[in-house]
């Protein structure tokens, strides 16, 4: 008999990974290739219609990943707000002002705005290099979103242009907006505090001080269009999920997020830019408040005099498992139909070809491990731990490199200093750049992580996770999702950069 235990590790297949991310990409270039042809015959004549049949287009695209998180791994939201709020849900144009403390926090706001049924029609700012990325990318170009160069001059006349497509839509418009210009970690928020201080604004605990010219910029444009703005709060309740991450995800694993939310009227923000610049202040004080007390408690009243609400059940849909499926079946025999070809050609090439794909499927385990080569101790190929070991093998002794040995030594060149690599030093850090840290790789920080891309568990390199074990391609293309992380209307990702002082 099958058990909950045996479907969990199923979920953890490289085949399937493997399959998801094809999926994915085939029907990504599908749609983008009808969302072309669809641009140019039929918007420039009848662009509501355009509008409603790309609708469906991007639901079909967006709630794969939406599938990931409801139906592969079992997440789901709690969401608090007021029954009267409730009642506006998915049937009005709406700014969404939403903190961005965590890697899929978006995510969860995408499961509400599906079980709101605008998903398809939801809108977001985003760098302007992603308008060249296959799939998601092309399919924002095609649907309105607004892209930003990071000059304020030329962002500025993009949204006053870009804003007033959305104006007649046949749907509801959910426009998501992250306000602090990028997510939150504890850098970023010291130089957000230290900003703070010398601006005389409040100092947040759970926040990054939010960037003003954008926000009052998109209420200015929308005032009298759009009737209200939604504040959404996320935080995630660990004691019910595991840690929120896409990793996670892909493995099968639960996240359960919990989101506070408030209607606010657009009428209620000041016309004038310094009356809506501290509108914006005051309400990510009280955004502020709300998460911490639900940091603090579990609750986000409990610790503050916001008002409590009831949660509200939103349940599940059905359309990204049925959309899903049915990508999965059209992708899936169209790979068997060509493997069959490759079969009975009959010629030695694709018997050969045929075979190794066979083999080389077979070489991948269930521990989900990878690197060029790797081991049980949790290290892997290029990435590494946070024991500051790397290279193309390493151990738990902090060695690395092609060659290592317990007494720290590695690479081409090793001494018994620990030191390793192309260039090395006494303190044991190693690869074609490293700092005294023990951090290695193309990038590295303080913090002890390094590789390409990095996070705040001292773990990096292409793909890597906690546990020593790998994610599959999938994660890597659905990573492409975290650029709606990126959104920035301010210039400069930093609160130290030059332009800081005209950001009010």
């Amino acid at each position: 008999m099958w058990e909950l235990e045996d479907f969990t590790k199923i979920r953890r297949w490289y085949a399937l990974h493997l399959l998801l991310c094809v999926t994915f990409f085939i029907s990504g270039v599908i749609i983008n290739a009808v969302q072309f042809l669809l641009y140019v015959t039929l918007r420039p004549f009848n662009k509501r219609l355009y509008c409603s049949i790309n609708y469906y287009l991007m639901y079909s695209l967006m709630s794969q990943v939406l599938f990931l998180a409801e139906w592969w791994s079992g997440s789901d939201v709690r969401v608090f707000s007021s029954e009267e709020s409730r009642k506006h849900w998915g049937k009005e144009h709406a700014l969404i002002i939403m903190n961005h403390t965590y890697e899929v926090d978006w995510l969860m706001g995408w499961i509400v705005a599906d079980r709101s049924q605008v998903l398809g029609s939801s809108k977001v700012f985003v760098k302007k290099m992603m308008q060249y990325v296959p799939t998601i990318g092309w399919a924002w170009r095609f649907s309105d979103a607004i892209f930003l160069n990071r000059k304020w001059e030329e962002d500025k006349a993009v949204m006053e242009t870009q804003i007033k497509e959305f104006f007649d839509y046949p749907y509801p418009v959910w426009m998501l907006l992250f306000a602090e210009g990028t997510r939150f970690t504890p850098s970023k928020h010291k130089a957000s505090m230290e900003f703070a201080r010398k601006r005389g604004l409040p100092e947040l605990k759970r926040h990054l001080i939010p960037r003003t010219r954008g926000f009052i910029q998109c209420v200015q444009s929308l005032k009298g269009n759009f009737p209200v703005m939604y504040d959404v709060t996320v935080g995630f309740n660990t004691k019910e999920g595991v840690a929120p991450t896409l990793q996670n995800m892909l493995r099968g694993r639960k996240v359960m997020s919990e989101i506070y939310i408030r209607r606010i009227p657009l009428s209620e923000v000041p016309d004038d830019d310094e009356g809506a610049s501290n509108y914006l202040h005051e309400l990510y004080r009280s955004k502020d408040q709300l998460l911490d007390s639900y940091m603090n408690t579990g609750s986000f009243t409990q610790e503050n005099d916001l008002p409590a609400h009831a949660s509200h059940p939103m349940p599940r849909r059905p359309y990204s498992l049925i959309n899903m499926l049915l990508w999965v079946a059209f992708v899936l025999s169209q790979i068997l139909r060509f493997y069959y070809n490759l079969v009975v050609s009959g010629s030695l090439l694709s018997l050969s070809f045929a075979v190794g794909i066979v083999v080389c499927g077979h070489q991948h385990a269930c521990d989900g491990t990878t690197g060029h080569q790797h081991a049980r101790d949790g290290t892997t190929g290029h990435q590494h731990t946070r024991d500051g070991t790397t290279g193309h093998q390493d151990a738990r002794d902090c060695t690395t490199g092609h060659q290592h040995a317990r007494d720290g030594t590695t690479g081409h060149q090793h001494a018994r200093d620990g030191t390793t690599g192309h260039q090395h030093a006494r303190d044991g850090t190693t690869g074609h750049q490293h700092a005294r840290d023990g951090t290695t790789g193309h990038q590295h920080a303080r913090d002890g992580t390094t590789g390409h891309q990095h996070a705040r568990d001292g773990t990096t390199g292409h793909q890597h996770a906690r546990d020593g074990t790998r994610t599959s391609p999938g994660l890597a293309y659905i990573g492409l999702y975290k650029m709606i992380a990126l959104t920035k209307i301010e210039k400069g990702s930093e609160y130290g950069s030059t332009d800081t002082k005209k950001e009010d």
